[in-house]
């Protein structure tokens, strides 16, 4: 099994030119076309888009880097899937292929995938039972508390850092070594932000970030605008840590002008 430390160098970002898609035209024609979609096309859809991905080089990416991440944490199998942010999948082919990513998930590692965000439709939500997809239907801003026994997937697709932050207040204890969360490069979020928005807005990020393991997701071209900057994180060696680093354990308030999460 590889040790923590041959996944520890994160491929640096600072030397990479900022990628820019445009997708907002392509984005449009897709809410034209999907707008009015009946929930039986719209799981054909989304199972042409499974079958998409497993054809594609993005297969072997986003399973190789769950089994890195797996392997620091000494085992083979996820679960549990809690996807916050995934959007509008009916209207936005980024959140069609993220949804199909995690069917693709659900499929490999036979866990329950539950799924929350305040966007979905009344089709959209139809679907999702009819996948057996678990919806949360309480708006959690992220607050879920982690119990299973063995790794929980934490997919959060370009979900806002507070989204994140509220996650990790709300399991803060070391039964966060046992999460692996896939959302936007913490790397990328102390580059790109400055500390005064680390000190009051991501205090949870910032806290645990010295005992992160980043592994950043392979390149692929066909995908790359809709997971651009994703990688796994996971927290191996929080059993080094001392009750003081536990506390204090305060829920984040954000200011409302600085929010990019639905509020319940």
């Amino acid at each position: 099994m590889q040790s923590v430390d041959e996944f520890k160098k994160v491929i640096g970002r600072k030397n990479k030119k900022k990628l820019k898609f445009n997708t907002s035209q392509e984005n449009s024609q897709y809410l034209n076309l999907k707008a009015n979609i009946s929930p039986d096309n719209l799981i054909r859809i989304l199972l042409a888009a499974v079958v998409v991905l497993q054809k594609s080089p993005f297969k072997e990416s986003i399973f190789n880097i769950l089994s890195k991440s797996l392997s620091i944490l000494n085992s083979n199998t996820i679960g549990e899937v809690i996807c916050y942010g995934l959007g509008s999948f009916s209207q936005y082919r980024s959140s069609k292929y993220q949804l199909a990513t995690l069917i693709l998930i659900k499929n490999h590692y036979n866990c329950k995938i539950s799924v929350s965000d305040p966007v979905f439709t009344k089709t959209e939500l139809e679907v999702l039972n009819t996948l057996e997809l678990n919806v949360i239907k309480e708006n959690e801003e992220g607050k879920r508390v982690i119990t299973n026994s063995l790794p929980t997937l934490i997919f959060m697709p370009h979900c806002p850092s507070q989204l994140l932050n509220n996650f990790l207040f709300s399991n803060w204890t070391q039964q966060l070594k046992n999460c692996i969360i896939l959302c936007n490069s913490w790397s990328e979020v102390f580059e790109q932000n400055p500390l005064s928005f680390l000190t009051n807005e991501t205090n949870y990020i910032s806290r645990i970030n010295p005992y992160v393991v980043e592994i950043e997701l392979e390149s692929n071209v066909e995908f790359m605008e809709i997971f651009n900057s994703t990688s796994s994180h996971v927290f191996p060696k929080l059993c080094e840590t001392s009750i003081n680093f536990w506390q204090p354990n305060e829920e984040p308030i954000y200011p409302n002008e600085s929010t990019e999460f639905i509020r319940k």
